[in-house]
């Protein structure tokens, strides 16, 4: 067994890419190595003891950062934390029902270190609230920019095994 295959395997048993089995796809190019003019992939580089110290490093650290939610005070000076916000138990406890925090920001920190891109689905109930965030992997989702009669705007084609969806902007946080 490869190093490669062994972190894969590590990461997977720790949880830390709990939704997310094909964030080590070798298909997906990060550089070129500049040597030999060869494109380096996600996997071969996680292959690299350096390379996958240093992005456990970073996701295991950011993960596990403190993520607190402000809301002015009412004479509008200072600020106090808000544990009445719909995002506090998303970002505190449980991004979805996958993932919890720690987990979701782990895969957010992998998917922008190694493909340079972060998407999660916003899911709302029938008020507009947001009870969930769904981790999409980087490698399924397009951007593009569309000419609305209001003007310019963003929308995400999400390739899934079942065909195509398209998001709107505010559908996905990006």
């Amino acid at each position: 067994m490869g190093i490669g295959a062994l972190c894969r395997g590590l990461l997977e048993k720790r949880g830390a890419v709990a939704i997310d089995k094909e964030l080590f796809a070798f298909g997906n190019y990060i550089d070129k190595d500049l040597a030999t003019g060869r494109y380096i992939s996600a996997g071969e580089a996680l292959s690299l003891s350096a390379v996958y110290r240093a992005i456990g490093l970073l996701s295991d650290s950011v993960a596990t950062l403190p993520i607190m939610i402000y809301r002015r005070t009412e004479d509008g000076e200072g600020k106090e934390k808000d544990r009445r916000h719909v995002l506090w138990p998303l970002l505190r406890h449980r991004a979805n029902p996958l993932q919890n925090s720690i987990e979701f920001f782990h895969t957010m920190m992998i998917h922008l270190l190694l493909k340079g891109n972060f998407y999660a689905q916003i899911v709302r109930n029938g008020v507009g609230d947001i009870t969930e965030l769904m981790t999409l992997h980087p490698d399924r989702v397009l951007p593009k920019l569309v000419d609305l009669n209001q003007g310019v705007s963003i929308i995400y084609q999400v390739t899934l095994a079942s065909g195509q969806i398209v998001f709107p902007q505010d559908q996905i946080f990006h």
